[in-house]
């Protein structure tokens, strides 16, 4: 889907792109991609901190073999910045 959404960007500003750079070309398409996949950054808050948190444990131990629960503690006070 996402091949054939680049696909129609490309055809749709070939003519307005026509006299740009390549560069150019490529922010105006990229741009348009993301508006159309509906991009919403995320708002920086404390759910946000705390679901970063998680994840990031989650990756660096997904069998929790390497961190102890005294470890987790020690880093619980970093959760929300």
């Amino acid at each position: 889907m996402r091949f054939s959404l680049l696909l129609a960007c490309t055809l749709t500003f070939h003519l307005f792109l026509r006299g740009q750079s390549t560069l150019d070309k490529q922010l105006v398409l990229l741009t348009r991609v993301i508006e159309k996949n509906h991009y919403q950054p995320s708002t920086v808050d404390d759910t946000f901190s705390s679901e970063v948190f998680d994840r990031l444990l989650t990756t660096l131990d997904p069998l929790s073999v390497c961190f102890t629960l005294e470890d987790i503690n020690q880093l619980e006070p970093f959760r929300h910045r």
